[in-house]
């Protein structure tokens, strides 16, 4: 397990602008989109070695924490983080040479889903907790800036809480999103097993010291039907309009299919009759294939105009990914299909493409990440960048709005994923996700791209961040 090749720290960098990141922002011969430099690293700690990055946060000092979960030996696997210095080298201040695993020193596998930053150099992580036969819990704990634990958070000095919902048949309750309130309140969200042929939006809310908030729908935990049968939480925000939460649903229409889904919640964990119907939104695309539409990422405008990172089937084996505008009351705007390959260079004959990501910036910008077929055939990061109101910026990624960018980091077929994104303290892109190196073998990855978006710090608009990732002031 131990192959040198395999331990390396893979490390690409562009020497001089990397050298000025430490003071200042990247040469501005740069143009929007160009690759700075990336990282990747093998954990490689047994059985598959399927190491995954799912969340990225980046600290005021210019620190990149890449959070995600790695296999420990044949069907074990737990949490994981690894923190970057500003020019890509391993942090040698976070837990052991830049690598911290198992933090909370947990028993059952446990998934790293999120990360979020916090005050005083503190990290939020959450994810799922697995006790077999299906058992599943949220769990969220916080980390000091060493990495360990942060015994002032959440029950008995460990650092951490979990909710168990346990509504029904085998108690899978599987996390998928995190992001705080305006109040500094943590809200989990994920999907919980109601029956064996019932799943529902499952969100729950902790006080900023890790306890579950009763003042949230009594016992600080809440589900939301959608349609009666499967229904998947996969994105959470809050807004000036309320917790926002997004994903998919179950619809027996065409044979049976998945449909975007969304629900708004008041801040006491309530439906909000105000949006939709009763509180939530069910819309379909039905381009083609199995016709499956899953809502994957989220943001929302001051004024509560929401915008949904979703993919779409448009075809056998054949999909692609869409922005989508949805009005504060939830009627739809407009939205628009994309990729990340197209015009230049042209996309595979069966596009697979999926944003997992998205920030909405305060210049008006859209941004989001994710992963789509580059011109070898293989799955790539992808990136791209649109207005407000769902026009390709033409400045960003060689005129077309859109990037894939291909890491090349292993022997085999090389399929590279984004499922996180954030801006740096200098405006760039960060993009995090996995590198495959062989097979089912995979390493944590994450690449910086130019950005000419310059701002003060606190630059998103509040509720305008993705799925997993956040810089929180």
């Amino acid at each position: 397990m131990n192959d040198p090749r395999r331990l390396r720290l893979v490390v690409t960098t562009l020497s001089t602008l990397l050298a000025a990141a430490a003071v200042m922002p990247a040469a501005l011969s740069a143009a929007d989109g160009d690759f700075l430099g990336s990282g990747g690293l093998a954990f490689d700690l047994g059985g598959t070695q399927a190491d995954a990055g799912s969340a990225v946060a980046v600290q005021p000092d210019g620190k990149m924490v890449v959070a995600g979960t790695v296999a420990t030996g044949a069907s074990s696997w737990t949490l994981a983080l690894a923190r970057f210095l500003p020019d890509g080298s391993l942090d040698g201040s976070f837990g052991s040479a830049g690598r911290v695993i198992n933090p909370f020193a947990l028993g059952p596998n446990q998934t790293g889903t999120a990360i979020l930053r916090v005050a005083n150099g503190k990290l939020l992580v959450a994810g799922s907790l697995d006790y077999g036969s299906g058992d599943q819990d949220f769990y969220v704990g916080r980390l000091l800036d060493s990495g360990a634990a942060d015994p002032s958070f959440g029950l008995w000095g460990t650092g951490r809480n979990g909710v168990a919902f346990d509504l029904g048949d085998d108690g899978t309750d599987s996390l998928a999103a995190m992001t705080l309130d305006r109040s500094g309140r943590i809200l989990l969200a994920g999907s919980v097993d109601i029956s064996a042929t019932d799943i529902d939006f499952g969100v729950a809310r902790f006080t900023p010291d890790g306890l579950l908030d009763n003042d949230f729908s009594g016992d600080g935990k809440q589900t939301v039907d959608i349609a009666g049968a499967a229904d998947l939480a996969l994105a959470i925000t809050d807004s000036n309009s309320g917790i926002v939460v997004a994903g998919t649903t179950w619809s027996t229409a065409l044979g049976g299919n998945f449909d975007i889904a969304l629900a708004r919640l008041t801040a006491n964990g309530s439906l909000d009759g105000s949006f939709g119907t009763g509180g939530t939104v069910a819309w379909s695309f039905n381009g083609g294939g199995t016709n499956n539409d899953i809502a994957w990422a989220l943001g929302v405008w001051p004024d509560g105009e929401i915008v949904v990172g979703a993919d779409h089937a448009i075809g056998a084996g054949t999909w692609t990914w869409s922005l989508m505008r949805f009005a504060a009351n939830g009627t739809l705007i407009s939205d628009v299909l994309g990729n990340f390959c197209n015009p230049s260079p042209p996309c595979p004959g069966s596009r697979q493409e999926s944003p997992r990501a998205l920030l909405l910036q305060g210049d008006g910008k859209i941004l989001m990440a994710g992963f789509g077929l580059g011109v070898a055939g293989n799955s790539d990061f992808g990136i791209a960048r649109y207005s407000r109101d769902l026009v390709a910026d033409t400045s960003f990624g060689g005129g077309d709005g859109a990037l894939t960018y291909d890491f090349a980091h292993g022997i085999g077929a090389d399929n590279d994923h984004g499922t996180a994104l954030a801006l740096d303290r200098d405006g760039r892109i960060v993009v995090a996700g996995s590198a495959e190196w062989n097979g089912l073998d995979t390493d944590f990855a994450w690449a910086r791209f130019d950005s000419a978006y310059i701002f003060a710090d606190d630059f998103e608009w509040p509720g305008g961040w993705s799925r997993w990732s956040v810089v929180v002031p």
